[in-house]
């Protein structure tokens, strides 16, 4: 019987023009987002919890690089700008009440770094999850399973009880079939065709979330 819905974050209901990290990667030294991305993630599996300005402290520090506290404040400033343009996905709101009006919770599961919490916070996201399971506080990303424990674990259900709804094969729907989850595509651009015919066996798609209650409905 499912009991829980799980909902990742970027793209799937919060999108923004340009994400956070990009804005902010040449500012703190990095020479490409993927490095960016490599030292960050590291730095969240091994530090749990960061507040931001420790993060970015901690990118230097992982390089053995000076700390440059003036670097620091301006991509402190930009990831705030950034995340103050976020928007909700249309249908996203009513999409999650939908989902609680089924009768049941619902949880955020989502990839992201410590100055998420300014995302977190200025869009109120405290208010539509009874449970939120991030990254950089567990110390584990999609799609491994340990994340996705986690999340099972403050909920208090087994994998069979929760979907996970996503928008990206290689982290919400992999990460969730591999951890036994029933896995929702939210069907993007991004995705190619040729990537949805390998993972359609036993994945439930939608090409917008003002489906997603039918969709849970049928699970149900």
């Amino acid at each position: 019987m499912l009991k829980v819905a799980c909902f990742d974050l970027m793209d799937t209901l919060v999108e923004m023009p340009i994400k956070p990290q990009f804005a902010v990667y040449g500012t703190l030294g990095f020479s490409s987002i993927s490095d960016f991305d490599d030292c960050a993630q590291a730095l969240t599996i091994e530090h749990l919890k960061l507040d931001p300005l420790t993060f970015f402290s901690l990118l230097f520090e992982a390089r053995n690089l000076p700390v440059d506290q003036e670097a620091i404040a301006i991509a402190d400033k930009q990831w705030r700008h950034a995340v103050s343009r976020a928007t909700f996905v249309e249908g996203a709101v009513e999409a999650i009440a939908a989902v609680k009006d089924l009768g049941l919770r619902v949880s955020l599961l989502s990839n992201c770094y410590p100055p998420t919490c300014y995302l977190i916070d200025g869009m109120k996201l405290h208010e539509h999850f009874d449970v939120m399971t991030l990254s950089y506080e567990v110390g584990a990303w999609k799609p491994s399973q340990g994340i996705f424990k986690s999340a099972l674990s403050a909920l208090n259900v087994h994998s069979s009880e929760a979907c996970m709804i996503g928008n990206k094969i290689s982290t919400d729907i992999v990460g969730a079939v591999e951890s036994g989850l029933i896995p929702i595509l939210l069907q993007s651009k991004s995705v190619s065709s040729h990537n949805l015919e390998i993972h359609s066996t036993n994945v439930n798609v939608i090409a917008d979330l003002i489906k997603l209650d039918k969709v849970i409905k049928d699970i149900m």
